[in-house]
């Protein structure tokens, strides 16, 4: 596996694992939201950081194998 492609991989976990954790502190601010919606709150900030995480790592996933399927034709010379 090339150098190229586990940098991407781990910049993408990376980036998506500080935007789940930014989404999630956004939607709990005390702040913004009052404790009689605490529950939905957090229910729905973990809905949301999820989905923001996923999809990065979706992105992620898919640079990772062109990455890797890049390399492997290079070095096959197809």
């Amino acid at each position: 596996m090339s150098n190229f492609a586990t940098r991407e991989l781990l910049r993408g976990l990376s980036r998506a694992s500080a935007d789940r954790r930014r989404a999630f502190s956004n939607a709990v601010d005390p702040e913004i939201s009052n404790d009689d919606d605490l529950v939905r709150d957090v229910t729905d900030a973990m809905f949301d950081a999820n989905r923001r995480y996923l999809e990065t790592m979706d992105q992620t996933s898919r640079r990772f194998v062109d990455a890797v399927f890049d390399e492997g034709s290079r070095i096959s010379g197809v």
